[in-house]
C-alpha cells in the first residue's frame, strides 16, 4: 500500500483519534486539524479549509455535534467543493447521530451532485466511474452501471474493510447521473 497524505478532521474526538492512529500505524502521512491546531480549522469559518486540505490526498471527516445542526448542510457542502477543487481523491464524512433518514439522504444526494457536477465541468465523471468499478458503456440504455457488492468488497479496501468491521444500516438511494460522454 503506498503512503498517502490524509486529513483527519475530528481528530482529536474518540473516533478520529482512532482512525488518525490507525491510519499513521499503517504508515500514512496524516494531519489532524482543529480549531487549535496549525493549520487550524473551524467549520464556522471556511477561510480555514484551504490550508488544512493542501496538499493532501483523502480525507476523513467527523462532523461534530451533527447534521441536524444548523449550518451544517452549508459547511459540509462547502467543505466538500473545496475538497474537490483541492484535488482530493476521496473524502469519507463521518455524521449522524440526531439526523433522520430522510435528512442523512438530503446530504447524500447534495455531496453527490457536487461530485457529479465538479466532476462532469471536469471531464472526469467517466472516467471517475469507472476507477470505482462502474462498466461504462455509450451505446446501452442503461449506460452507467455500479459494481456487485462482491466486486466492491473484492476491489475496494476501504469500503470492504466498513463492511466487515463496522455497523452499518443499508440504505438505497436512486440517482440520476449527468450525461456521459
Amino acid at each position: 500500500m503506498k503512503s498517502e497524505n490524509i486529513l483527519v478532521i475530528g481528530g482529536t474526538g474518540k473516533t478520529g483519534r482512532r482512525v488518525a492512529e490507525n491510519l499513521t500505524q499503517s504508515g500514512h502521512n496524516v494531519r489532524v486539524v482543529g480549531r487549535k491546531t496549525n493549520p487550524a480549522f473551524d467549520w464556522e469559518n471556511p477561510e480555514t479549509y484551504d490550508a488544512a486540505l493542501k496538499d493532501m490526498d483523502r480525507g476523513y471527516i467527523v462532523y461534530y455535534p451533527d447534521l441536524a445542526v444548523p449550518g451544517s448542510r452549508d459547511a459540509i457542502t462547502t467543505l466538500t467543493k473545496k475538497a474537490l477543487e483541492a484535488g482530493l481523491e476521496k473524502v469519507v464524512l463521518l455524521s449522524g447521530k440526531g439526523e433522520t433518514e430522510a435528512e442523512a439522504s438530503k446530504s447524500f444526494r447534495d455531496v453527490l451532485s457536487e461530485y457529479f457536477r465538479y466532476t462532469t465541468n471536469k471531464g472526469t465523471l467517466a472516467s471517475d466511474l469507472r476507477n470505482h468499478g462502474w462498466e461504462i458503456n455509450k451505446h446501452l440504455r442503461r449506460k452507467a452501471v455500479p459494481p456487485s457488492m462482491s466486486t466492491l468488497l473484492e476491489t475496494n479496501e476501504d469500503f470492504s474493510r466498513i463492511f466487515n468491521h463496522h455497523d452499518f444500516r443499508k440504505t438505497e438511494t436512486e440517482v440520476s447521473l449527468p450525461a456521459i460522454a
